[in-house]
């Protein structure tokens, strides 16, 4: 595909976006195995960025084998919005799990990093969690029957999927680094329908259920068989894409019919699994895609579709990479194009904060004033504590306080009926405000 096929796919574009399109060198990934952290301290240790975690998915810290070979992220980069920059309502058509499903679309806004006098930047420093503060999926992260260890995916399974009344009796271990002790529990694994249970299970907590794949690395041998062992046609959805072309992204889209799309590819079943260590998007014109999984445990992963008629994931973790050929990827090129209309583009994640201004029963409220542009667009935030893996940051090591200084990764959406309330929250870390004014800047603890 040429320069003016890829072009003339897309219609409406802001000459604006154009010219100011970013161009980068994707980096050189391998496809092997993740690096697990060896023996006991693999299963259990739950390591934070001063209280980095995936709330909503089991995203692992991006590396080698499993970092988007553009973006350096394990998710995908860009969502699309519509509206304007900085702050805008979000479209009235949406999907969005269970985090935000429940506010109507009307008192949703869209915050993008705009709003701020200068980009800011997260670092990570170690954090480790004592037990208490573990979820059930972090504190027994590995489990075992028939012969196989399987690795919590972190993210709740759809329990329709589950099914309940074939439980599989299986060894769960978890190891408590602070106090040098190991546990291990007999709970009960449960197949997922459609799913392979070489691959994937259901482990019961309590009232809960957790997602757990298999922990070694292993392959399909088809895009195909890809497919079948995590019933890709019904699972995987795809939102929204941009295009990229001589290193530039073009264009945001949002689709607005999937199934063709899907289907399309899931008739792809004898692409070849490339075992290929110097894959890279290097040079490439591509489309890519914004991509979730229920069978996987992926959000906001990223899938490639290249014009050379390459097919690269990571919606497990690792990254696969199907040759499709260059035919099958014009049709799915083309089938995007059909079956989709322009939309901006924003990060799906974004990054917040400010100062502390109240701590109550249940929640945290901080204002953005001293990083806004305009002094006049300050908002106050809402952070709820009832998950754990937020509560234990504003608890441990110390407690935190009014006038605290916090960095918050999320998708950027913001409930205005519920105090402004953040939803999908990716992390929180410990920062601190530097100059004034105009000068005021951010900067992520160590």
């Amino acid at each position: 595909m040429n320069k003016e096929r890829l072009t003339n796919m897309i219609e409406d574009i802001d000459g604006d976006l154009i010219e100011e399109a970013v161009n980068f060198k994707a980096e050189k990934r391998s496809q092997h195995k993740l690096p697990y952290i060896a023996a006991a301290c693999a299963a259990v240790i739950a390591l934070g960025a001063a209280g980095i975690f995936a709330l909503n998915s089991s995203q692992p810290k991006p590396t080698a084998e499993t970092a988007d070979p553009v973006n350096g992220s394990s998710s995908s980069a860009y969502e699309a919005q519509s509206g304007s920059p900085a702050v805008t309502k979000a479209p009235e058509k949406s999907d969005e799990k269970a985090a935000d499903s429940t506010a109507p679309a009307q008192d949703i806004i869209i915050i993008t990093p705009e709003r701020y006098k200068s980009e800011l930047y997260g670092s990570e420093s170690a954090v480790i969690w004592p037990w208490e503060y573990l979820t059930d999926a972090e504190r027994y992260s590995e489990v075992s029957f028939e012969g196989i260890t399987y690795q919590s995916a972190g993210s709740l399974t759809d329990r329709e999927r589950i099914i309940t009344d074939r439980p599989i009796s299986c060894r769960a271990s978890g190891y408590d680094l602070i106090n040098d002790k190991t546990y291990s529990e007999e709970l009960e694994a449960f197949e997922i329908k459609a799913v392979n249970l070489k691959k994937a299970c259901a482990v019961r907590f309590g009232d809960e259920y957790y997602l757990y794949r298999q922990r070694d690395y292993d392959p399909p041998k088809t895009l195909g068989e890809f497919f079948d062992d995590y019933d890709l046609t019904s699972s995987l959805k795809l939102e929204y894409y941009h295009s990229c072309y001589n290193y530039s992204e073009l264009e945001g889209r949002r689709l607005n019919d999937t199934d063709e799309l899907i289907s399309l590819i899931g008739k792809l079943s004898d692409a070849e699994f490339v075992e290929k260590q110097d894959w890279s998007l290097e040079g490439l014109n591509y489309l890519s895609f914004n991509v979730s999984c229920g069978t996987t445990g992926a959000e906001n992963r990223a899938m490639y579709i290249t014009e050379n008629g390459y097919l690269w994931t990571n919606i497990c973790d690792y990254q696969y990479v199907f040759d499709i050929g260059e035919k099958w990827a014009d049709a799915i090129i083309s089938c995007a194009s059909e079956n989709s209309e322009p939309a901006d583009i924003h990060a799906v994640n974004v990054l917040t904060g400010g100062e502390i201004t109240e701590i109550g029963n249940g929640f945290v409220r901080f204002t953005d004033s001293p990083l806004c542009n305009d002094p006049d667009d300050a908002m106050t935030f809402t952070i709820p504590l009832d998950d754990i893996r937020i509560r234990r940051f504003f608890e441990y090591p110390s407690a935190k306080k009014p006038g605290d200084v916090i960095a918050v990764t999320f998708s950027g959406k913001v409930d205005r009926s519920k105090d402004n309330e953040l939803l999908n929250i990716y992390s929180i870390q410990e920062a601190r405000l530097s100059g004034s004014g105009d000068a005021a800047g951010f900067e992520i603890e160590e």
